[in-house]
Order: C-alpha cells, then structure tokens, then sequence
C-alpha cells in the first residue's frame, strides 16, 4: 500500500535499483506494471524473464497478423471512438461513478475511462476535444501494439483475407 502512493518516477527508482534489468523493459510511466514488478522482485529477488520462449510442443502452430497501411488502421480507430460515444460511453462511465467507484478507480480501466471522468469534470471542454484526446491515445497505443508485434518473427503479416485463407490451408494441408 505504501507504494501506491509514490509517483511512478518514485516506482521507478525503487525498481531500477532493484532490478536493474527488468527496468530496462518496463513502461516507466504505468504505475501498476512499476508497483507489480516491485512486488515480484521482494518476494523472488528478482523479476522473471517476461520474454515468450516457445516450450517443445507437438502441436504446430500459425500466427496471422493482419496488416492495415496506417491511414486506414488511424480510420478505424476514429470510427470506432466516435461509434462508443455515440452508443454511451459517456453514461457508462457517469452509471460507474454513480454506483460509488471513485474517479481513480475508473481511470484505471483503459484509455478511454482516463479520459472521460476528465469530460464529466469539465477539464475536458466538449465532446469534441474528447474524441480527439481518445482518438490520440488508442492510436498511440495502436502504435506500441504494432511495435510489440512487429518484433514477433512467428508471426505472419498479411493484408487480404484471401492470402490468409491460403496460407491456413496451405499450412492445414501440409502438415
């Protein structure tokens, strides 16, 4: 609990002195990842290696990406904010805070609901700046994901669903 009161720059530290090699890795800006890996670190010593080793197995396996050109992907992504405001995000979020979670406790849910408490609050202007200020951050995100994925050499990026469905069945039928 005394944790949860220190900044993430705080966290940070706490960790870096620690665990010198998970901070490398860590996002040094989310606290809970930072307050998680403290408390792995203290009960093991250290924190495991995160990074996914593929265990002997019998089973084959293919790992399909689909990939979207960029305008597109930022596109959907507008989309689908404007479509979760249009369809009660907004009340959603107001009904949550109504059955008693704090304004904390709802922004720790994602992207979208650290953001909308804000527009309940008035420090967000309109419903406008709010779906740009969202827009922005799942894009940011999208982009991290891309990052994250893109250092996958498993997996197979494709753009068209034909390609994929002839690479599953290329794969299914030579197996």
């Amino acid at each position: 609990k005394d944790l949860e009161k220190k900044s993430p720059a705080q966290l940070f530290a706490i960790l870096k002195k620690s665990d010198p090699i998970r901070a490398k890795n860590i996002d040094a800006k989310n606290p809970v990842r930072l307050i998680r890996a403290i408390e792995i670190c203290r009960a093991l010593g250290s924190v495991p290696d995160t990074k996914c080793k593929i265990p002997n197995t019998k089973y084959q396996f293919l790992q399909i990406g689909i990939a979207r050109e960029k305008e597109e992907l930022h596109q959907r992504i507008k989309l689908n904010v404007k479509n979760r405001l249009e369809n009660g995000m907004i009340a959603e979020v107001e009904k949550l805070k109504e059955s008693g979670l704090s304004w904390k406790k709802i922004e720790s849910f994602g992207l979208s609901f650290r953001l909308i408490p804000q527009f309940i609050r008035k420090e967000i202007k309109n419903e406008e700046e709010l779906a740009e200020k969202i827009y922005l951050a799942e894009k940011n995100y999208a982009k991290r994901q891309m990052t994250w994925f893109k250092k996958d050499k498993r997996i197979k990026w494709l753009n068209n669903y034909e390609d994929i469905e002839i690479d599953v069945e290329k794969f299914l039928y030579t197996r």
